[in-house]
């Protein structure tokens, strides 16, 4: 198949899963085919192929963020189409002489750019088949698809598991042991979230259907994982608040790491 490189975002689509069955055929596999079985009598008048020959299909790939997965989006997709060459009007002799444009071939190829709507919760390595948009057929043949290869940019802050999605939520010490109302990136808005009291480095708060449109139907959801973070400058009266805390008795945070690495 011709392939084509895509530009950066409406047509009519169909998703198909990666890999096609049967053999692949191209114009000129079908034209030797029919002239093996029809030689002699399959040809007009005047001496071309009595034949339609649909066009050859086209691939291109489009990369899509992962808020554009969530809520589908329309990309422009530029492709070379062939034309009848403008020099000699396609028929590959200018003068008596082979085309300088087209070399004899008759055509040459023109940038043409379409919008393609790309629909909400595409995964990753679908193809979204775009009906008629291929290569021209000959002698009245149909035209071949554009078949997108869609591949889901990495974001720096939401990671992506399946249809869920994780991302770090910082917190102070005192939020965490305390408990706290924060506000919580999502794809979309975002929203404001409880951190229960007694809250670990590393837990999880979990947000019912924040994340991305599964296969199946429905949404994944957001993981929240907490992060406690020390404040970048703090003032005297917080210093001394630090202090007092030092100074109190409690468990050593360490010792269970310092126990597992005495017995191995």
């Amino acid at each position: 198949k011709a392939r084509q490189q895509a530009g950066a975002g409406a047509q009519g689509f169909r998703w198909e899963q990666a890999g096609r069955g049967g053999p692949d055929f191209n114009n000129e596999a079908f034209s030797d085919i029919f002239e093996n079985l029809f030689r002699g009598g399959g040809r007009t008048a005047g001496g071309a192929r009595g034949f339609s020959v649909p066009g050859e299909d086209l691939e291109a790939e489009v990369e899509l963020t992962l808020r554009e997965v969530l809520s589908g989006v329309t990309k422009r997709v530029s492709l070379r189409e062939p034309i009848p060459c403008p020099t000699c009007q396609g028929s590959g002799t200018l003068r008596g002489q082979t085309c300088p444009t087209c070399y004899g071939s008759g055509s040459t190829t023109e940038l043409k750019t379409i919008e393609v709507k790309i629909p909400a919760g595409v995964q990753e390595g679908t193809r979204v088949r775009v009906g008629g948009k291929g290569q021209p057929g000959s002698s009245g043949g149909k035209r071949g698809d554009l078949y997108l290869h869609v591949t889901i940019k990495h974001d720096p802050i939401f990671r992506r598991q399946g249809s869920d999605i994780h991302v770090t939520l910082p917190v102070y010490p005192w939020e965490a042991v305390l408990g706290a109302e924060v506000m919580a990136p999502t794809l979309a808005e975002p929203v404001k979230v409880k951190v229960p009291p007694g809250s670990k480095a590393e837990g999880k708060l979990r947000l019912k259907d924040k994340g991305l449109p599964s296969a199946g139907g429905g949404y994944g959801d957001l993981f929240l994982n907490l992060q406690i973070v020390v404040p970048p400058t703090v003032t005297e009266d917080e210093r001394g608040l630090f202090q007092r805390l030092a100074k109190g008795t409690h468990p050593d945070p360490r010792a269970e790491l310092l126990r597992q690495t005495r017995t191995r």
